[in-house]
């Protein structure tokens, strides 16, 4: 049977990893900054049931072989040390996710490496008519807003030829919608900047890594991020109103997370799957279909293996 997987570095001693557990079980001080993004509105989002703060090094994917893809991941680690991991600034992702950016070469090595290693493990599938029409439904349950968006987005994949995508429920249509809308924001900045004469390399930039991840995604059928570097963090929360800005969390929160991060070698990396078991929570994300904040209820991950960097020379 296929399964979900993920690979996460763990900061499992780190006082920001124990506020963040405290945040995500509801129960933080008051007299903690991070007790805002639990009230007056609940703002954790669905980084509450992703079995707690951490670097992903995989995403939530499924895959064909979970015993093979143990294995692959044994064999990439076998020539890594504990590295070093530093946190940088706080940054705002996606829109309603606000993470602690952090520097590691060696763990960007060794992401790569794993990514290459279980490529070919990814269990992948054609979009299908059904799901394009449950698609439209949910976003016209929502007025409609972004349909056209989303009929650009099927326009996008028909002309790549309807590749196969992650089975992953996290890595399609939603995805899909979401890169087609960025790139097409940024065509439209990008022209109105070239008519201003106006920060037009920052523009071509932008707009050139945007349809680098798309045309990944459609490529590759995995997360388009894979193909850039210098994307490790941690994330917080990811259910913020959409009007913060980063300004603002960083006036309140950047000195407090820095100095209970501070620099951090991990032992051991998590190999994570779904705890089926536990009690489903509610949480909200946003949803890149109608690009709104929706509420629904999962099931949290937990480790369900480990590999120790220190065991890790074959």
């Amino acid at each position: 049977m296929n399964e979900y997987r993920s690979v996460y570095v763990v900061p499992e001693n780190l006082r920001l990893a124990v506020r963040l557990r405290l945040l995500y079980a509801g129960c933080i001080n008051r007299d903690d900054p991070l007790h805002t993004f639990l009230h007056p509105v609940d703002q954790r989002g669905d980084a509450a049931t992703w079995g707690g703060p951490h670097l992903t090094l995989l995403d939530a994917l499924t895959y064909n072989d979970t015993n093979q893809f143990f294995s692959e991941i044994q064999k990439a680690c076998s020539d890594f040390e504990p590295p070093e991991i530093k946190p940088t600034k706080l940054t705002i992702l996606g829109k309603s996710s606000l993470v602690l950016r952090c520097e590691c070469p060696a763990l960007e090595l060794l992401k790569s490496k794993l990514i290459m290693a279980t490529r070919h493990l990814i269990d992948r599938v054609e979009v299908t008519d059904e799901e394009i029409t449950r698609a439209y439904e949910r976003i016209a349950r929502y007025g409609h807003a972004n349909r056209e968006i989303f009929e650009q987005a099927v326009l996008y994949y028909r002309n790549a030829g309807s590749p196969c995508l992650p089975r992953s429920r996290y890595f399609r249509l939603g995805l899909l919608t979401r890169l087609v809308a960025e790139l097409l924001r940024i065509k439209v900045d990008s022209k109105q900047k070239k008519a201003q004469s106006v920060d037009q390399d920052q523009a071509e930039s932008n707009l050139l890594m945007k349809q680098t991840q798309l045309d990944h995604f459609l490529t590759y059928g995995e997360p388009p991020w894979y193909s850039l570097g210098g994307t490790l963090h941690l994330t917080l929360v990811s259910g913020l109103s959409c009007d913060q800005s980063i300004e603002y969390h960083r006036e309140r929160l950047e000195e407090s997370v820095l100095a209970s991060f501070q620099s951090y070698r991990p032992h051991r990396l998590a190999v994570m799957g779904i705890d089926l078991a536990s009690r489903t929570s509610a949480v909200r994300y946003f949803d890149w279909l109608t690009e709104h904040l929706v509420e629904e209820t999962r099931h949290p991950w937990k480790a369900v293996d480990w590999i120790d960097f220190s065991q890790c020379s074959l």
